[in-house]
């Protein structure tokens, strides 16, 4: 289930950004892991694809952050 993109590659702080993920054998139910930053309107496109909202908050140090994992449900 690895990831291959995420975009936007920047996003701004204190922003909300509609961002997509893509990869390749995203399970039903995948959830991006993007640490502390707030994530809404989650939606599975495909089994390649899930697009979401992003909210940096304004405090959020500048510098690159990594996607850290996509959860799936216990199946």
């Amino acid at each position: 289930m690895p990831v291959t993109s995420v975009i936007p590659g920047h996003l701004l702080i204190g922003a909300t950004t509609a961002v997509t993920i893509s990869g390749t054998n995203f399970l039903p139910g995948a959830i991006p892991d993007l640490g502390d930053v707030q994530t809404s309107n989650v939606v599975m496109v495909d089994e390649n694809t899930i697009t979401l909202d992003v909210t940096l908050p304004s405090d959020t140090p500048a510098g690159a952050q990594d996607v850290h994992d996509l959860y799936h449900p216990a199946t």
